[in-house]
This record gives structure tokens, sequence and C-alpha cells, in this order.
């Protein structure tokens, strides 16, 4: 009798500690029968189920603790084991909380008998963070993943408005040498303004590419933000479908504030495409006013303690279904977005807000369901000083100057040697920078002004300036770029050039530069 019940006192003991052991695990454990129903479950099971005892969730169904999402394929798993077919015995899935709180879970399901009856039993664990961080990490490599297109873009725009450019300037040139053959009274001279028109919305277009490409430190200068404004909706416009329609309230005087013009794009831009997309379906109206706005004290406090002031202000229109407080409150907040997956970031407005923010301007919104959407940008104004005036003449004395002109384009070169020495300068013009080197080294005080373009073969228009420099410190340089970024460089580097070009230009344009070069170092050199 003493052995007997020492062995059950054992058996008592070990049931003890099986027990203690179930229910102080942090893996939740449950048995679940043919109906689905739960027959036990342990206190890590009931909190996974958002349960406060185990007693809360023993007997019900436990289909109502899975997402709609994943009940048929848990559905299957659970016929093909009661069955003895094949169905995976670890696996995850997304669960549903009393409250309805999303839990994903991590279950190992293995097939038990209970009382007698085959059961199921489940080994859980709650991978909800895990899975929280792996989605993070998702998104996280899907913004790298966009960011390296777009700097794969940006490179390829940049390679292509570079190539374009440099066509654009040897039909540019030659187009200007036409227009001086032809007597102004022909019919031709007509057909040539149209082609060079044609031509100036090819460079437009070519700028625009190179300005989304670039990928430099915001650069504050003054500009005029309607002349800004008004050559990226002509850009915009060739995106858009017929259904949409553009209205421009834009002055006509220049509008100038100091900003960096690539950010003043962006912002542009990135406006422009969510009107366009909230009335991609339905159609409707692009409305963009500019204009000066005096902000007063009292309108001050009113417009989030902006101070009072002369700015620019930008207003962007839309008539598409408009949003509601909840999504205003939201729509400048990084990664916020009402787009469906694969269409939007979600930080457009957050990049918006962010270069406004840095112009020391403000952005508002304004929007009502079924009404449309507006926003409006105040920017503080800029009023450029007088220049000083001057009695120096804007054309040299006597001749207009000897230009060393160098590009590594046979074509360009030839076409703005002609096009040059038909407005009265003489141009000695080479397509290798050694050989204009050795030229200059045979001449060096022969020659007024160095015209070079930069990226060519086995010397940089950078370098040759060095070498040309070594002998003639005082010869005024002129440096031509088909790449923005190259001028950007240049300009941050303050390498002492005496004018950046960008390419394409119009003769006249490089003539006007070349006057204002001699101009400036005879403004140096006078006492």
């Amino acid at each position: 009798m003493d052995d007997n019940a020492k062995t059950r006192e054992q058996v008592l003991a070990e049931l003890t500690a099986h027990r203690a052991l179930v229910e102080g695990t942090l893996w939740g454990i449950a048995v679940i029968d043919e109906q689905g129903h739960c027959l036990f479950a342990n206190p890590a099971f009931a909190v996974m189920c958002g349960a406060a005892t185990p007693e809360d969730i023993i007997g019900q169904q436990m289909l109502v603790y899975i997402a709609p999402e994943e009940l048929s394929r848990l559905a299957a798993y659970g016929e093909a084991r009661l069955s003895g077919g094949t169905a995976p015995s670890r696996y995850e899935f997304q669960g549903r909380q009393l409250d309805g709180t999303p839990v994903w879970v991590e279950a190992l399901v293995s097939m038990i008998e209970w009382e007698g009856k085959p059961t199921r039993l489940f080994t859980c664990i709650d991978i909800t963070e895990r899975r929280q961080t792996e989605d993070e990490v998702k998104h996280l490599q899907a913004q790298l993943l966009q960011t390296q297109k777009m700097e794969a873009i940006g490179t390829f725009a940049s390679g292509i408005a570079h190539e374009f450019n440099n066509i654009l300037n040897v039909v540019m040139a030659y187009i200007g040498l036409a227009e001086s053959e032809i007597p102004f009274e022909n019919p031709a001279q007509s057909y040539l303004a149209e082609v060079d028109s044609a031509l100036q919305r090819a460079k437009d277009l070519l700028n625009q590419m190179s300005t989304f490409s670039r990928q430099t430190t915001a650069a504050y200068a003054p500009v005029d933000f309607a002349a800004l404004v008004q050559d990226a909706l002509r850009f915009f416009r060739v995106s858009l479908t017929k259904t949409i329609d553009i209205r421009e309230h834009i002055s006509e005087e220049p509008l100038m504030v100091l900003a960096d013009s690539s950010q003043l794009h962006q912002i542009l831009m990135n406006l422009f495409a969510n009107a366009e997309y909230v009335m991609r379906r339905t159609g409707g109206c692009l409305e963009v006013w500019l204009e000066r706005a005096e902000v007063a004290e009292t309108q001050a406090a009113v417009k989030a303690d902006i101070p009072a002031g002369a700015y620019v202000c930008l207003k962007v229109r839309d008539t598409g279904p408009g949003m509601t407080t909840e999504v205003q409150e939201r729509i400048f907040e990084p990664f916020y977005t009402t787009k469906a997956v694969g269409e939007g970031t979600g930080m457009g407005l957050a990049i918006v807000h962010s270069i406004v923010t840095n112009h020391g301007g403000i952005i508002t919104v304004d929007s009502h369901l079924d009404e449309g959407t507006t926003f409006a940008i105040y920017l503080p104004g800029y009023v450029e000083a007088a220049p000083e005036s001057s009695d120096v003449a804007a054309e040299p004395p006597g001749r207009l100057g000897c230009v060393l002109l160098v590009d590594d384009e046979p074509a360009l070169t030839r076409g703005l040697a002609s096009a040059l020495t038909r407005l009265g300068y003489q141009v000695v013009f080479h397509v290798d920078p050694e050989s204009a080197l050795a030229a200059f080294e045979a001449q060096p005080h022969h020659f007024d002004v160095l015209l070079t373009d930069q990226a060519m073969p086995g010397m940089t228009g950078v370098q040759l300036a060095d070498r040309v420099r070594q002998i003639r410190p005082d010869i005024p340089v002129i440096l031509c770029s088909a790449y923005s970024h190259t001028i950007d460089d240049i300009q941050d580097q303050e390498t002492g050039f005496d004018a950046l070009c960008m390419k394409p230009f119009r003769i006249h344009e490089l003539s006007e530069m070349i006057q204002q070069v001699f101009l400036r170092r005879r403004r140096l050199e006078s006492p």
C-alpha cells in the first residue's frame, strides 16, 4: 500500500511539475478538436488571443481568432491533417485578438489523442514584433532600391542632356550662320525663326532634365519664380492627359525670391503631380496662381507665425475629390500616403514642406470633400540691388578680339568659328586641347580670350586653362559645358574663370558673354 501511495504521490508531483511548465512557458499551447473548438489552453495562448484567462476561450470556436484572409489556407491544412493527408507542421499566419487587434503567430501543429479522440496540438509564439521589423526592413530596402533607381535615372538623364546639348549647339550655330547669309526680307527668315523657337523649347526641356538630375546641396540665388513656374508648367503639360485643363494666373512681372532653383522645381513638380493623380480618372482643372502678397502683422499670427512683410504666393488648386480633415492633418508626415501600393512613397509632400521651411516660407492646405484641394506657399520676396552705373563702353575699341576656341566636336567648333568670325572676331579653333596649347605657347599674346569646352579627351577644359595661365596669367577664360553639374561644381570651387557657359547657347548670347568678360577686365585694369 505504501509503495502504491508513493507512486500516486510521484505521479501527482510529476503532473504538477508538467502543469507548471505548461502554464509558465512563453509559448502558447492549445488543444483543438475536429470542429475547431478549444479543449485546452495555457495562459500564454490566452494572452495571444487577447483573453484574460484560458477559461475565457475554452469551448470557443477558434476560427474567430484567425484573420479572414487566412481562413481558407488554415482550413485546408486542418482538413488534410485530420484526413491523414499532407500539411505543413510549422507555419506563420495572422490572427485576430478578441478586440480585433492583429497578431502574427508562428505555430507548430501535431496530431494527438485527447480523451480518446483525435485532436490537434498547437504550440504557438507571438512573432508580431519580428514581422513588423521584417516589414520595416523590406520597406527600407524598397526605399533604397527606389533611391538607387532615381540616381540611375538622374545619371542617364544627365548623359542624354549632355549629348543632345552638343547636338543642339551645332544646329543653333548653323541656324545663326544661315540667318546671317539670307536677306532679312527673305521668307526663309521666318522659317528659320520657327526652327530657332523650337530649338529653344528643346533647350528648355534639356535644362529641366539637367535640373532634375542634379545631386547638389542647396545653392541660394535670386530666382524669377514666375519664369520658373511657367517653365515647369510647359514641362509638365507634355505628360498631362487631354481631360485635365491647366489655367495659369501668373504675374507678368518678375517675381524674385532667394532660393535654390532645382528645389523650387521639385516643389512645383510634386504639387503638379499630386494634382494630376487625383484627377487622372475623372479629369478636371489644375489652376496655378503666382502673385505678390503683403502679409500684415494681424495676418502673420494667423499664418502660422510667419513674419510680416513682402512675399511671393504660389497657389496650386485641383478639382479632385478633396481630403478629409484627418488626412489633411497628416499629409506632410514622411511616408504617409493615401495612394495605392506601388504608386507613392509618402515622401513627396514631406520634402515639399521641408524645402519651403528651409527657404523661410510656409505651406498651407485647404481641402473639402468633393470640392478639391488648394496648396498655398508663401516665400519671402527678394529685391535686387540697383546695378552700379558705368561710363565704360560695352564694346572694346577697335577689333572685337581674337578667340582661341577649343572643343572636341568638329561640327560645333567649325560652326562657332564661322559665326564668331561673321560677328567680327578673329577665331583660331582646335578640336584637340594639346594642339590648342601648342598654338598658345607659340603666340601667347596673340589671343584675347580662351573659349574652351570642359569634357574633352586627354585634357579637360580646367586643365587646359591651368596650363595656359601658367604661360600667361592674365588671359581671360570662358569655360563651356553641356553638363549642369559640372558648372555647379566649378562655381562651388571658385576656380577663377571669367565666365561659365551652359550649352546649348545662341551665338549672340556667347558674343555678349565675351564682351562682358572684356568689359569686366577693363574695369579692373582702369585706375
